[in-house]
């Protein structure tokens, strides 16, 4: 088996287990407010859980960059978490965040509450969040393609 081929398959499986995650969240939600005498948007949380799946996407696919560098388990499992909560972390600090690089974050481009008030989508965060996604795991593939393992 190529070295690249295994990457893949990680990617893949990590990227359907968040559309998993994401899916499962939303039928919970439409099964819960069954009982509930009130209707709500859930076509808009359909498209918040969608975007969730691509965030959580883009994160994991950061955390495989980081793991490809690596070759300690824990090392590169704290890492990617490390990752996955600074990022969240900078997105709060208004320094961090207003920064000209606060773009780059992925969680800048999450707003779930938005998503469900108006049933739209920032073009611009989802192209970010998805160059997050193919980046991340293209730069895994090469990076671990090319290490030595021993």
């Amino acid at each position: 088996m190529q070295r690249w081929s295994f990457v893949l398959g990680k990617v893949l499986e990590m990227v359907l287990g968040a559309g998993v995650i994401a899916l499962a969240a939303w039928l919970g939600l439409v099964l819960g407010v069954q009982t509930l005498p009130v209707a709500l948007p859930l076509t808009n949380y359909l498209l918040a859980a969608g975007v969730a799946w691509l965030l959580f996407a883009a994160l994991g696919s950061g955390a495989f960059l980081i793991a490809s560098c690596f070759s300690r388990t824990a090392l590169s499992n704290a890492l990617g978490a490390a990752w996955t909560i600074l990022a969240f972390v900078l997105d709060v600090i208004p320094f961090f965040a207003n920064s000209p690089l606060g773009w780059i974050n992925p969680w800048r481009h999450y707003f779930p509450q938005e998503i469900v008030a108006t049933g739209q989508v920032d073009p611009f965060g989802l192209i970010v969040l998805f160059a997050w996604l193919v980046g991340g795991a293209g730069a895994a593939v090469v990076i671990f393609d090319r290490r030595d393992l021993a």
